[in-house]
């Protein structure tokens, strides 16, 4: 569940694999239908991922525990010691916990997905690419990661902050939702002409903030190898 990894990756997993010292887990094969691969889905699927630490000292309880600790072991082995098939492993454990859940499907695609669209406010959208180990941007952000209601609501809560000068552009999800709030009563104020208004106030404008954020993001599109081809289509 933590790093989302494709079946065919998890199941080849040696004993070899796994470094405790660094909490890492190097992915140099794959297990499909019944026959142990050197490649893998895609040219960054075989890759050194990060495990979280205490997953990592939770591995190194199982080895001292496991029959055969041996670095040709599989980490993960059916009671053969051969690596565990994909939808025997679907069928007896994934489905089961579906029925127990009340999930109307659950399978390693549908927890790929999830951690993805998880991971939408834990870190940058390439750092994501880069633990779902994705070619493409595009896979990550348009077919993997979801937009939720939550999510969208406090994007735009966010927003509103941010060009009506009550928050931090940045502030992201985790900003307060104004839903519920009411807006103070506005005050009448004398109308000023423009070199009436001091310089610090008119560039302080909203105005002002909103063509800021507006020249800052086509500047960083124009910058990017995704902005540049998003603006020649």
């Amino acid at each position: 569940m933590t790093n989302a990894l494709r079946p065919s990756e998890l199941f080849a997993l040696k004993w070899k694999c796994f470094d405790s010292k660094v909490s890492t887990m190097s992915v140099t094969e794959t297990a499909y239908k019944g026959k142990i691969r050197s490649w893998g889905k895609t040219r960054k699927s075989l890759a050194t991922i990060h495990i979280p630490g205490s997953l990592a000292a939770d591995l190194e309880a199982r080895r001292a525990k496991c029959p055969n600790p041996s670095p040709d072991a599989y980490i993960f082995a059916n009671q053969d010691g051969s690596f565990l098939d994909t939808d025997n492993y679907r069928k007896r454990v994934l489905h089961k916990l579906a029925e127990e859940m009340g999930l109307p499907k659950l399978t390693f695609q549908v927890i790929r997905r999830t951690i993805a669209t998880l991971a939408k406010n834990k870190g940058h959208v390439k750092d994501i690419q880069g633990m779902m180990r994705h070619s493409r941007l595009a896979t990550t952000a348009e077919v993997y990661m979801q937009s939720l209601e939550d999510g969208v609501r406090s994007t735009v809560n966010s927003i509103y902050d941010e060009l009506s000068g009550t928050g931090t552009w940045g502030s992201g999800p985790t900003s307060t939702p104004r839903i519920g709030r009411q807006r103070p009563e506005q005050k009448s104020v004398p109308t000023h002409s423009a070199k009436e208004i001091p310089e610090a106030r008119r560039q302080d404008h909203p105005a002002k903030r909103v063509r800021g954020v507006v020249l800052e993001f086509a500047t960083r599109l124009r910058q990017s190898r995704e902005g540049r081809e998003l603006l020649n289509d």
